[in-house]
């Protein structure tokens, strides 16, 4: 199975925001399923055809952020 990347960027507006750039082998990958977990709080989101993701507002603390898409190991 093909590894993914993940590539995370913070910016703080009136709340948190997590954006990133999912990769395969350095080409964006369109379409998989990103995940943000914080205790029983499950976001999730898509990556645009770029590979890019957002998550807006996401309140302080530890999110753990997780990928996944058919044919690839999860990271």
């Amino acid at each position: 199975m093909k590894k993914l990347l993940v590539l995370f960027g913070l910016c703080l507006q009136l709340a948190w925001a997590q954006t990133g750039t999912v990769k395969s082998e350095g080409q964006p990958l369109p379409g998989a399923t990103v995940r943000a977990t914080q205790g029983d709080r499950i976001l999730t989101t898509l990556t645009d055809a770029n590979g890019d993701f957002k998550f807006a507002n996401l309140p302080p603390g530890t999110w753990t952020i997780d990928v996944a898409m058919f044919g690839f190991a999860p990271q």
